[in-house]
């Protein structure tokens, strides 16, 4: 891992890259996969350790999905965490390059969100060879509708204007069609910054679902989107 520029879009970057430098003319950069070795002897459990409050239903999905491997998960409270790693071969969340000799088995970590920048200025688990992995793009729906709400929201006045009269079970109507808080978004131009997961679908939303024409800007050199 880089030990500078270091954010979630160093994860995903690899591919964006490969495909910008293709269309340039370029020779793509290659990463090898990681050769995993075996977690444990045949038909011993894959332990997974996690602060994260998985419900039932979700831990059976976790075992249906590893099936015929199977799969022990721990759930723990912040306090006891570290107590219960030394037998992981995976945690779900986070652990300091500082706690890693408690995890002797440890091979895999999958963060808990997208973002990875609680790894700046950690160099002991950069150098590790642990696996780290995120949720990079799959909150993105979620989030980028919650961003056109918000736009709207804004353009429309909804916050301002409207949220009381709807608390009372009412709509009175605010201003005129010159007010400032009724603008028409389409065909009008949306900056992003980070053309991400998140950014991405941001911009097809707005493009496509709203006409905007779309300009960003994002770290890393990333192919346009369709």
């Amino acid at each position: 891992m880089a030990n500078s520029g270091f954010s979630r879009r160093t994860f995903v970057a690899s591919t964006g890259a490969a495909s910008a430098a293709a269309a340039a003319g370029r020779r793509p950069v290659a990463f090898p996969p990681f050769a995993a070795s075996p977690l444990k002897a045949r038909g011993d459990p894959i332990r997974i350790v996690t602060t994260y409050r998985f419900e039932p239903r979700e831990v059976q999905q976790i075992q249906e999905a590893a099936a015929p491997t199977a799969v022990e998960i721990t759930i723990r409270a912040k306090d006891d965490f570290l107590d219960q790693v030394k037998d992981a071969e995976v945690v779900y969340g986070r652990i300091r390059g500082q706690d890693l000799a408690r995890a002797p088995n440890l091979q895999w970590v999958q963060n808990g969100g997208a973002g990875v920048e609680w790894l700046m200025g950690d160099e002991a688990f950069r150098q590790s060879p642990i696996v780290l992995t995120n949720f990079a793009r799959t909150f993105a729906p979620a989030i980028s509708e919650t961003a056109i709400a918000l736009l709207l929201s804004l353009t429309r006045g909804l916050t301002k204007y409207y949220n009381p009269t709807f608390a009372k079970r009412s709509i009175q109507q605010a201003g005129t069609v010159k007010s400032g808080h009724q603008v028409e978004i389409s065909g009008r131009t949306m900056g992003i910054v980070g053309l991400g997961g998140i950014g991405s679908a941001i911009a097809r939303r707005a493009h496509y679902g709203f006409d905007m024409r779309i300009v960003a800007t994002d770290a890393k050199p990333l192919p346009t989107p369709e």
